[in-house]
């Protein structure tokens, strides 16, 4: 299954693993965590770092940054503003329905009306 990304969910996502790069503290400390659990053979492909692999280190960096972006730490989200939080809140909506989420479910468009109420509660100006 080849799954195409919404380009301006893609260009977040850019921008959220070049900051991710120059941070020199996830370097030290998520980036090198997950490549040593590679090396020590907990995460496969063990040889990550020692040879050319189709799904090498960029492979898995750009996976670990997704997850990070999507799943797992949304520590960034604090910083954003009301607008910006509905517009990734839209695209991860996005995301789920290509990636196979049942849009007809109750739930899911459940938390579409929910994110609509949000965006009709905060945003009566226009963005600029």
């Amino acid at each position: 299954m080849t799954l195409s990304i919404f380009v301006p969910t893609a260009l977040q996502l850019y921008e959220y693993g070049l900051n991710r790069i120059f941070n020199s503290h996830w370097v030290d400390f998520n980036m090198k965590h997950m490549i040593n659990l590679h090396r020590s053979g907990k995460l496969h492909p063990t040889g990550l770092l020692q040879k050319t692999l189709p799904n090498g280190i960029l492979y898995h960096l750009g996976l670990w940054l997704f997850n990070e972006y999507f799943l797992e730490n949304l520590d960034f989200f604090i910083d954003l503003e009301p607008k910006e939080i509905y517009t990734y809140l839209q695209h991860h909506l996005y995301l789920l329905g290509k990636g196979g989420c049942d849009v007809t479910s109750q739930e899911f468009l459940d938390l579409i009306m929910l994110i609509d109420d949000i965006n009709d509660i905060g945003f009566d100006k226009p963005y600029s």
